[in-house]
């Protein structure tokens, strides 16, 4: 008898850890994904296997990841289905990647987390790669794809970690602050690219259209403060000496990585009582390669992109 509820004690534990793990996996029950969404996984994957669902925001973002004919994969899900899927490759791509890093003007950082857009790849027959890039303890998204079929030159891109952006055309989508200055400004929302990081926080650039059809960029943080705004110049800079003392001296601090680029330029914005700082370092020869760095008023860089064009 005592060995009977010694057993059935067992398994009743065993039962109970194993419903705590599943619950730790998938979303929570009040977070139940839409049937559609789930089903649009499945039609596009229809070999998938070990699906595995996280909320990333209650109600509206959720990622999957998963394996299919033995390759590992993850999924970005909206409330309409799959947004963006991803191969996680196992090791570093060869041919292109390494012939990009002996021309691109990038510290030596470490690179990981090597995936494959396939929603990209699928659509237009254009290979987008990204890797995860870590240089002093600030983590980047790392991409590069070839500009057109012959595959002789490549757009290099690079910016703050993001695990998946996507494009929305929906202003109700921005964070209300970021509604707001679009709705008193008179402003025709276009469209906005949402970057959403390891921590569920998202950065969102935004194309929005005035009244005379101008196009007008902003970059909005998670709580929809402007990291930067095009419509209200307030200040230019031509030359490094003429930048704030705040960005010459992080400049310096980084000369290893802002040497070789000679021709400097910035502007100072004001967006609805809020002034930040865009400053642009580039250089045209051998090839094309821009940074663009973000500071805040009181100095602090609040993000930071590069781009280039690579001729192979």
């Amino acid at each position: 008898m005592k060995l009977a509820s010694i057993y059935c004690f067992c398994v009743l534990i065993l039962a109970v850890i194993a419903c705590n793990s599943l619950n730790d996996l998938q979303p929570m029950p009040e977070d139940k994904i839409p049937v559609a969404v789930v089903e649009d996984l499945k039609s596009k994957f229809p070999n998938a296997q070990d699906i595995i669902y996280k909320t990333v925001e209650r109600d509206k973002l959720w990622e999957a990841t998963f394996m299919e004919n033995g390759k590992n994969y993850y999924s970005a899900l909206g409330t309409q289905g799959v947004m963006v899927s991803y191969l996680l490759l196992t090791a570093a791509p060869s041919g292109t990647f390494a012939s990009i890093l002996e021309k691109v003007s990038l510290p030596k950082g470490k690179f990981s987390d090597f995936k494959e857009n396939t929603s990209t790849s699928s659509s237009n027959n254009a290979q987008e790669l990204t890797a995860k890039y870590t240089l002093d303890s600030t983590a980047y998204i790392f991409s590069w794809f070839p500009l057109d079929a012959t595959r002789k030159k490549y757009v290099v891109q690079m910016r703050y970690f993001s695990k998946f952006d996507y494009t929305t055309h929906l202003v109700g989508d921005l964070p209300t602050r970021a509604q707001n200055i679009i709705k008193d400004n008179a402003l025709i929302h276009k469209s906005a690219r949402i970057f959403v990081n390891e921590a569920n926080e998202k950065t969102y650039h935004s194309l929005e259209h005035d009244a005379a059809n101008n196009q007008l960029d902003y970059l909005f943080d998670h709580r929809g403060n402007s990291i930067y705004s095009s419509r209200n110049f307030q200040g230019t800079y031509t030359k490094t000496a003429e930048f704030p003392q705040f960005a010459q001296d992080y400049m310096a601090t980084h000369a290893q990585q802002f040497a070789n680029f000679p021709i400097q330029s910035g502007v100072r914005f004001e967006e609805s009582g809020q002034t930040g700082y865009r400053f642009i370092l580039y250089r045209a020869y051998p090839f094309l390669e821009t940074y663009y760095l973000y500071f805040n008023d009181s100095g602090t860089i609040t993000y930071l992109t590069y781009e280039a064009l690579v001729t192979l």
